[in-house]
């Protein structure tokens, strides 16, 4: 069970997930559905690690890519390379990688000799760029991906498409949040419908799509 933060004065704190229990295997792929507010994104954000259960555990592979919240995890204070580095530290890139690491993230990035400003002077485009180029370097056990194909202009957005379906392709297991029914229909075997924070519906990616296809139109 997940809750979150009370809004505009309400006492009861909002309980985001509840009684949400399943094993994601290795080599399983996991479609998320649900509309707006249904608690997919908090269900993400416990699969990746960035959240704990307010009550009840998870145990999630070690090495784990979560392709959310791209907004957040940089250091304005450092520059681009500085960044480059922590982010080589807190995924534990050997150190016989880190310049391949630099490589990649500077050309993915086309961002260049800006790295070597700090990126509290970068637009949000270019703020963007950076998080996901940094992100995107290693193959995860397990790969956590929301809604995120609209990173940064239309060319880099594309980019950036093709380089989260070649991580799809690749990972061990995954996890994959859309209201693209293809999308989940190509990359999952599986499918959980999530409604106001509880399991509406859990099997076969085409029966938990049906389903929810019936409420949703």
């Amino acid at each position: 069970m997940l809750f979150t933060r009370p809004f505009f004065g309400n006492t009861r704190p909002l309980v985001a997930l509840k009684s949400v229990s399943m094993v994601i295997s290795p080599g399983q792929s996991l479609g998320v559905v649900g509309r707006n507010g249904a608690g997919k994104s908090s269900f993400l954000r416990v699969c990746g690690g960035i959240l704990a259960p307010t009550v009840g555990r998870v145990k999630i592979a070690e090495n784990v890519t979560a392709l959310i919240d791209l907004g957040a995890g940089i250091e304005g204070a450092l520059s681009g390379f500085d960044n480059i580095e922590l982010a080589a530290k807190l995924q534990r890139i050997p150190k016989g990688r880190h310049a391949e690491f630099v490589r990649y993230v500077r050309k993915f990035s086309e961002l260049d000799d800006a790295l070597a400003r700090p990126v509290r002077t970068f637009s949000s485009g270019m703020t963007l760029r950076l998080i996901f180029s940094l992100r995107t370097f290693l193959q995860p056990d397990l790969l956590v991906v929301d809604e995120i194909f609209g990173v940064g202009d239309r060319d880099f957005s594309i980019k950036a498409r093709e380089r989260t379906t070649e991580l799809l392709r690749g990972a061990s297991s995954l996890i994959l949040a859309s209201h693209d029914a293809n999308l989940i229909k190509e990359f999952c075997t599986s499918a959980i419908w999530l409604d106001r924070g509880r399991v509406k519906a859990h099997g076969p990616v085409n029966d938990v799509l049906g389903a929810y296809a019936k409420v949703t139109g």
